[in-house]
């Protein structure tokens, strides 16, 4: 694909695809969903494109058992959110917008921390359930980094996609192939997480460098909500609190002690090895706030035993709802 300098950058990341044995990507849609809708469920299984679902809401006929059986939903292009379509579940509504999208759609029908969503306009409260209260994200930390001179970067790496020529195209905005792929490895690092050290390339092709990072089991937590309008279009709000916890952050400062050892000393001469961690000068603190991102892995928004019991049916008293998303 074309990507235009300042549009994406000069950067792009290869992930595995599922191709089939003709050569052809195979999506969820090609192979889980197109099937089913063509073959074994054609005749009981509808799926409505290009909508929004907006709210949850138990039935005008529902008993004091408030099971949820209303769907609400919009045109997603052309929204009319005082005029909302509706579907009726006779069975159960299974709740699977992601690890975002379900936590907002519960606090937008009334269903979350009660003082917290009535500041937010919604209104009824269906259930005072702690929806985003202790939320997790995997904090990310480049544990070290190291340049080297004296061993080539394998073959493996594909070196002969980073040709001048190559990089002239890419840039100009042609397309083509321009890039490598990682010599990595994965391992894990007993309940603390995992780490991943990398072999790559930096700006040119005799720079090799080794670079390692700490995928951290965060000990902290943070919160999720949904913004002060109620807009079931508003993007939610996430506050990941990343190492507010100080064993989540000393994790952080170990991860990059035990690196940097490595760097400086786990490799032969030969390789010429030198550590570039904290560029110098920075101090340690400083690296691992400068460093530290997330590696996503989103949970416990809708957290298994406090919002939902253990086949996923939503508590509070709530009837007709699983959350696949906890």
């Amino acid at each position: 694909d074309k990507q235009v300098p300042g549009e994406g950058g000069f950067n792009a990341e290869l992930n595995f695809l599922t191709i089939d044995q003709h050569g052809r990507k195979r999506s969820s849609y090609v192979q889980y969903l197109l099937p089913v809708l063509n073959f074994v469920c054609k005749d009981s299984l509808t799926v409505i494109q290009d909508v929004t679902v907006t709210k949850l809401a138990p039935s005008a006929s529902a008993d004091k058992n408030k099971k949820i059986s209303i769907v609400e939903y919009v045109s997603s292009s052309h929204p009319d959110l005082l005029h909302p379509k509706t579907i009726e579940a006779h069975e159960e509504i299974l709740l699977s917008a992601g690890p975002y999208g379900s936590p907002k759609l519960l606090l937008l029908s009334g269903i979350g921390p009660k003082e917290s969503i009535k500041t937010k306009g919604v209104d009824p409260i269906l259930a005072d359930l702690p929806v985003g209260k202790r939320t997790q994200l995997r904090p990310l930390v480049l544990g070290g980094v190291g340049r080297y001179s004296g061993r080539p970067l394998a073959n493996v790496a594909n070196t002969s996609l980073l040709t001048e020529k190559a990089a002239r195209e890419f840039r100009a905005g042609n397309g083509g192939a321009f890039g490598l792929a990682n010599s990595a490895v994965l391992g894990k690092r007993d309940d603390l997480g995992y780490h991943s050290s990398t072999w790559n390339l930096l700006t040119s092709l005799d720079e090799p460098y080794f670079s390692s990072y700490c995928f951290l089991n965060p000990v902290g937590f943070g919160n999720f909500t949904i913004s002060d309008s109620g807009d079931p279009f508003a993007n939610g709000i996430v506050y990941s609190d990343l190492l507010s916890d100080p064993e989540d952050y000393e994790r952080a400062l170990q991860c990059i002690k035990d690196f940097r050892k490595i760097i400086q000393g786990g490799f032969s001469d030969n390789f010429r090895m030198v550590d570039t961690t904290l560029n110098g000068s920075m101090s340690i603190q400083a690296w691992v706030a400068e460093s530290t991102v997330t590696s996503w892995h989103y949970v416990g928004a809708n957290a298994v035993g406090s919002v939902v019991d253990g086949d996923f049916k939503l508590l509070g008293g709530l009837k007709g709802i699983r959350i696949i998303d906890a």
